[in-house]
């Protein structure tokens, strides 16, 4: 994104550096698959931008060895932060409609190369408790959820809290998710200064 080398640098450092590692580094098959994130978005963003079909295969490739390299759930969260970022991209810069088709292609190619890891799991999931959803008195599950109070706790919460001190999310590692003051004024000093340059990311 152009950046000059010492923004560039602090960014590099963040990622490993930052509570979505630090708060994870016990559970490698979680790391693993994030720390493909960033080549996944110069990819994406490369074809979007310039629609060169190489940048297109090199997305589609590493998007399947991210899915082979760990868990589930990370697969389906980086699908997610995909689909974010290129509607961030397309209502900054919009581009021919063929770009956005060839995209969605290699979704559903990605999905069609990794469905001998999917298929396994699609086909135990009625057996646990996954697929129920919080329907049918299974209120259990919300003990794993972020409840109300969890939400606080995500602003400010009590910094060596165990127990009823403790009012973060439930069975997280705090790091992982905590963002805390600091963390909301650099956001609010990004959304003031970063429209003109970066607005896609800026979105």
């Amino acid at each position: 994104n152009s950046l000059r080398k010492s923004a560039a640098a602090i960014g590099a450092l963040l990622i490993p550096l930052g509570g979505a590692f630090v708060g994870k580094y016990d559970s490698i098959n979680i790391i693993l698959p994030f720390t493909y994130v960033p080549m996944l978005l110069v990819f994406l963003q490369s074809f979007l931008a310039k629609g060169k079909l190489s940048f297109l295969v090199y997305w589609i490739v590493s998007n399947v060895l991210c899915i082979l390299v760990g868990h589930p759930q990370m697969a389906v969260e980086i699908f997610i932060l995909e689909a974010i970022f290129t509607i961030s991209f397309l209502i900054a810069n919009p581009i021919h409609w063929r770009r956005i088709l060839f995209g969605i292609g290699g979704f559903f190619l990605i999905i069609s190369l990794a469905s001998s890891y999917f298929y396994p799991i699609f086909y135990n999931l009625p057996n646990t408790d996954r697929s129920q959803g919080v329907s049918g008195g299974l209120t259990e599950l919300f003990e794993f959820s972020f409840t109300p109070k969890a939400f606080t706790g995500l602003v400010i919460p009590h910094p060596f809290g165990h127990d009823e001190t403790y009012n973060g999310p439930k069975n997280e590692a705090e790091l992982s998710s905590y963002l805390g003051p600091i963390a909301i004024i650099f956001a609010i000093i990004g959304l003031c200064t970063g429209r003109k340059k970066f607005y896609s990311m800026w979105i």
